[in-house]
């Protein structure tokens, strides 16, 4: 039976853990606006389309060089000094963004943006693993999951309002990089948490590489970000191509797929505990993959928002059980590495995907990306499925 007090458990836990979610869902509100709205932005303001690409591009490889640096950063500092870190360099990037058009200041806020995100990505699992207890880990995870992503959908949704009323997107931009400092403030109380390291980076990256399950997480992690790159970010303009639907349908359409990562996110604990954790991960991810590909077969604009809908809760609901595994196979010394390895890995290949996917597109047609994406997920869950085959049962190969 359901307990419905853990969706208020956000209010109960110790404040490194309560304030810490505060601080996080204030910059996944920003980050919202921004992933929607800074893209049109520069459109309204007369920026090329080449120039916009290069800047979502520097911005991803900002997210993975950063990665490193942070992983680096976390040997000497603490988790509380590396999100104020981010925070710094989220808010002031975005307010620059918001302010100038200035295409050299543009690439350079970019991708200081993508460093500061990866600052934040890259400490959320070890911190998470350092603050919690085995018996509330599994709960903490998800509430940050679903926190984010509703911070997210919150964000595009209020930012869709503020261009509905006719704000200029240059201060809807700046209004939410406020918002982003804000978050300084909860952060600040939390407490000055460092995890155990060793002072070698060099050793460190050997011996993660050496480790087996390591390896396999990391390119579990390369074949869903090739995978995710090859269709996610050409969903809206494969519907509104294909379908000939305006801006506010393909708008609704993305914000229920939120909401539906939200709901999912909230659900995680309950699988694991019916299912075990590393099935709970197979099963939603397998039956994910129906959906995808219901998304390429039909020409339905109900159909098909119902298979993302479901495709999205599915493949993401799984993502706080993942972070949860992926930092037990590794020793507290070096899951701070490892998490930067995580983050790099699977910006790179995501990167690559979404070029690809433009290029097959332009080339070919919408749909083949969605059954090459479908092949390249199964391939994913079987080396999910080898890494863990033993988390949830008594296999004699274990033994």
């Amino acid at each position: 039976m359901i307990n419905y007090t853990y969706f208020l458990e956000v209010f109960m836990y110790e404040k490194n853990i309560k304030n810490y979610l505060i601080g996080s869902s204030l910059i996944f509100f920003t980050l919202g606006c921004f992933s929607n709205f800074l893209s049109i932005h520069l459109k309204i303001n007369n920026l090329d389309d080449a120039f916009i690409g290069s800047i979502l591009s520097i911005q991803t490889l900002g997210t993975a060089i950063g990665s490193i640096i942070s992983g680096i950063f976390l040997k000497k500092y603490t988790h509380k000094q590396s999100v104020l870190s981010s925070v710094v360099l989220i808010s002031s990037s975005c307010i620059l963004i918001s302010i100038s058009l200035n295409p050299t200041l543009l690439l350079i806020s970019s991708f200081l943006l993508g460093v500061g995100m990866s600052f934040q990505f890259v400490t959320e699992s070890p911190y998470l693993m350092k603050v919690t207890t085995t018996e509330n880990r599994m709960n903490v995870f998800s509430l940050n999951f679903s926190i984010k992503n509703f911070s997210m959908m919150i964000g595009t949704l209020i930012a869709g309002f503020m261009s509905d009323i006719n704000l200029s997107t240059k201060y809807t931009l700046l209004i939410f990089s406020i918002i982003s400092s804000l978050s300084v403030f909860p952060i600040l109380t939390i407490e000055n948490i460092k995890m155990k390291n060793s002072d070698r980076t060099l050793k460190d990256i050997i011996t993660i590489l050496k480790i087996k399950p390591s390896i396999n997480i990391i390119l579990f992690n390369a074949l869903i970000g090739i995978g995710s790159g090859l269709v996610v970010p050409f969903f809206s303009m494969y519907i509104k191509d294909t379908m000939n639907v305006d801006n506010k349908i393909v708008g609704v359409i993305i914000c229920i797929s939120q909401l539906g990562i939200v709901l999912g996110g909230l659900l995680t604990p309950y699988l694991s505990t019916l299912f075990g954790k590393a099935r709970s991960v197979v099963i939603c991810q397998a039956l994910s993959i129906p959906f995808l590909l219901s998304i390429s077969m039909f020409k339905n604009i109900f159909i098909i928002s119902v298979c993302f809908l479901w495709r999205t809760a599915l493949m993401n609901m799984a993502q706080p059980i993942i972070q949860n595994l992926s930092m037990e196979t590794i020793e507290e010394k070096n899951m701070n590495m490892f998490s930067s390895f995580i983050i790099l890995t699977s910006n790179i290949f995501r990167a690559a995907g979404t070029f690809l996917g433009g290029q097959i597109i332009y080339y070919v047609n919408y749909e083949i990306p969605y059954y090459i994406t479908s092949v390249i997920y199964i391939i994913a869950i079987v080396v999910f499925t080898i890494t863990f085959r033993c988390e949830d049962t008594k296999n004699p190969v274990c033994n």
